[in-house]
């Protein structure tokens, strides 16, 4: 006979909020599974309670165990950042049934009177995530926290945001329950439950990728910048997708840094430069566009790029004449990591050009591309205005296909 194997969520953890499906399968199950705060409130019923929560050990138990009818606890929802998958995978030579439980966002929106359909959900237990960027985009923002609601708040003070509606919810569902609102200047500093749920209200949200910043938005100093034209270009050339890794590597005032940051905004951004001056005004600007997902490396590449993850897109504005040094460690480190590689490099001297294109030829990248740009901005002349040219730069596009050739290898 085949062992009958059930993974239910039940709710924020009073038994009130598990639904009655999930309560006559705990009640039919001789063994419940899970960790002990989810099965210690069924210890009445009279079955075999065991607190494990890991998948591959969970397998082994009803493995081995002499039963037929197992219920595996979880918290939640098991669609909502549950570790219910993992454990079905584990246990997938048993066809597990999968039951829904109410998860904490309905929970709390519910106690709010808040719809969450158009509600970004979000987790940081056990995660890093971009709460500026997430908040930027998204009227309404959901996150599961995991003790660190004051370094999330104090970002989005740091940032601008510090005006916002925030709820935090506390021991959800339980008689201690609480609820506090304020704006996140106002509560940031305030002690919460490690596992409470907080609820951001954004009325000015802007989900747009802006291309081609006007350069007067970006503090400059006397650090070199790509102009808006060229950047528009060079992004539109790069692709950046939403969840991928990026080098600005030669990043300046952050410019390009900031226009990937906008498109990776559930990524990262490491931007390499070797000038502290130009570090500080990458912090400056990063903070007056509200992206919080870029990473300031000091250093010259390839050197500063050792530590860092593979990445997914490069953009290369300068390389203080090691290119092709930079360019090869650029392939070890995604070859090694089994990942493609897109790479754009902006030249202005015919010097720069041609080692580009010698350069890139014999790296076998799959696809290069050259584009040549050249624009004219109007000046005032009394009455008139007169169009004075720019540098014409050639951008330079170039794919690699590491992963393949890492397959390759391994066969």
């Amino acid at each position: 006979m085949r062992k009958e194997v059930i993974i239910a969520g039940i709710g924020l953890g009073n038994p009130e909020t598990a639904t009655l499906q999930v309560i006559r399968a705990i009640k039919e199950a001789e063994v419940l599974i899970g960790a002990e705060r989810m099965i210690a409130p069924f210890a009445e019923e009279g079955k075999k309670l065991i607190n494990e929560y890991r998948g591959s050990k969970i397998y082994e138990i009803i493995k081995n165990e002499d039963a037929d009818k197992f219920v595996v606890l979880v918290s939640g929802d098991p669609g909502l950042y549950s570790g219910a998958q993992s454990i079905a995978e584990s246990l997938s030579e048993f066809e597990p049934e999968i039951f829904p439980g109410v998860s904490s966002v309905s929970y709390f929106c519910s106690r709010l009177g808040q719809a969450w359909n158009d509600a970004e959900v979000i987790s940081a237990h056990g995660r890093n995530i971009n709460i500026v960027s997430e908040t930027r985009r998204n009227k309404k923002t959901f996150v599961l926290t995991d003790g660190n609601i004051s370094e999330l708040l104090g970002r989005l003070c740091e940032y601008g945001f510090g005006e916002l509606t925030v709820y935090v919810g506390e021991r959800l569902s339980y008689p201690e329950e609480k609820i506090t609102s304020g704006t996140a200047q106002e509560i940031r500093d305030m002690d919460f439950d490690s596992l409470s749920v907080m609820f951001i209200i954004n009325d000015n949200a802007d989900a747009r990728v802006p291309a081609g910043i006007m350069d007067d938005a970006f503090e400059r100093g006397d650090v070199p910048m790509t102009k808006q034209e060229v950047r528009a270009v060079t992004m539109a050339a790069l692709q950046v997708t939403p969840e991928s890794i990026v080098y600005d590597i030669g990043a300046g005032t952050g410019s390009v840094s900031i226009e990937a940051a906008f498109a990776a905004y559930r990524g990262t951004v490491y931007a390499i430069e070797y000038k502290p001056q130009a570090i500080e005004l990458m912090k400056k600007n990063s903070r007056i566009m509200g992206v919080d997902n870029i990473v300031e490396v000091e250093g010259f590449a390839p050197e500063a790029l050792e530590q860092l993850p593979a990445p997914d897109f490069v953009f290369i504005g300068g390389s203080d004449g090691k290119l092709s040094d930079i360019i090869d460690a650029l392939i070890e480190k995604n070859t090694a990591a089994g990942k493609d590689l897109r790479m754009v490099i902006n030249a202005v001297s015919l010097e720069t050009i041609a080692a580009s294109v010698t350069m890139l030829s014999g790296k076998k990248a799959l696809k290069i591309e050259y584009t040549q740009i050249s624009s004219a901005r109007n000046r005032n002349a009394g009455e008139h205005n007169l169009l004075q040219a720019q540098n014409p730069v050639f951008i330079i596009k170039a794919d690699f296909v590491l992963s393949r050739k890492k397959e390759a290898n391994d066969i």
